[in-house]
């Protein structure tokens, strides 16, 4: 009994193992304020997109990021993403294929 134990178990281990990281990737990002205006708008889409989609902000009902806060959102489509910041006087930044499971986003001005 035991030698099989072992062996679906060592199965189990390699079957998990083996599947790629890409295919089981979520993360959190934080984005951070470090600027000295406040974060209005957040959007965050796959690389290559034509539309930014909706504001992660209001649908995270965070509101605003004011400057020394931050927010956290959950990213369950991948690691690559493209990130736009609009700010309080309507200027933006973007990021494009930042890898949001290795990396936080400070923003600043």
């Amino acid at each position: 009994m035991k030698p099989l134990f072992f062996a679906l178990l060592a199965a189990a281990t390699l079957l998990l193992t083996s599947v790629p990281s890409t295919a089981l990737a979520e993360d959190d990002i934080t984005i951070t304020n470090r600027s000295s205006l406040v974060i209005q708008f957040i959007y965050i889409s796959p690389p290559g997109e034509n539309n930014w989609g909706e504001d992660w902000l209001a649908a995270a009902k965070y509101g605003v990021i004011v400057p020394g806060d931050h927010a956290m959102f959950r990213i369950d489509q991948g690691c690559i993403e493209d990130i736009k910041v609009t700010f309080s006087d309507n200027h933006s930044k973007e990021w494009r294929n930042l890898d949001t499971c290795k990396n936080n986003l400070e923003v600043s001005d």
